[in-house]
């Protein structure tokens, strides 16, 4: 599992159920903040390993994930790359090496084009109506069910996060995971540094990082 987004990437590792019912043996790595190479005597046959990777690291890679995430692609690093096109491009090595039994979630406006992606797609929206996994509000529709994310029990706060959960949700589920274990794992997961955690209240208020 190879995805370009952070909290997305720590969740699938700190889930709970994940963790004790269908990931058994897991490790995080990539531009979280984990080397790739620190963690080479952690992997073993059966290790599932998640790795959060930057475009500078997508750029030459020659392999995609069996499961591959885009969130989505904006205007950035073009002193790098020179072009939009180009910065694209190594943002779409997440699935341009990909096989027909693979996987790629993206968003709706980052869909690859015909030809491009031999993957099955799963399309996700907060707006479209046709994606495969649509978030309505606090709620997610997926594969004919509907979740509907405890939004005052989870340290995830905003929109865009659960934009994110919609993502970490349709891959739960398509690896096996019932509702009950993800919400466990949303309950349980801690924010990650500068990314809205909470770190303290004082007279009713609330301070977040």
């Amino acid at each position: 599992l190879i995805l370009h987004g952070d909290d997305i990437a720590v969740f699938a590792v700190r889930c709970p159920a994940a963790a004790d019912v269908i990931i058994v043996d897991t490790v995080l790595s990539g531009n979280i903040g984990i080397p790739a190479f620190d963690i080479l005597e952690e992997i073993h046959p059966d290790t599932q390993l998640v790795c959060e990777l930057s475009c500078h690291q997508l750029e030459y890679i020659h392999v995609s994930p069996h499961i591959g995430v885009l969130l989505n692609i904006h205007e950035e690093h073009l002193d790098h790359y020179g072009t939009m096109e180009k910065y694209i491009h190594a943002k779409q090595q997440i699935y341009l090496h990909q096989l027909p039994q693979d996987l790629l979630f993206c968003g709706m406006d980052v869909t690859p084009a015909d030809g491009t992606c031999r993957s099955r797609i799963f399309t996700v929206s907060d707006q479209n109506f046709d994606a495969d996994v649509l978030l309505g509000g606090t709620k997610i529709h997926f594969d004919g069910h509907s979740y509907q994310i405890p939004s005052d029990r989870i340290p995830l706060l905003g929109h865009h996060n659960h934009i994110d959960i919609a993502f970490v949700y349709a891959i739960c589920r398509t690896l096996g995971l019932n509702d009950t274990q993800i919400e466990n794992g949303l309950i349980s997961y801690e924010p990650l540094p500068h990314r809205l955690r909470l770190v303290g209240e004082k007279n009713s208020i609330r301070f977040y990082d």
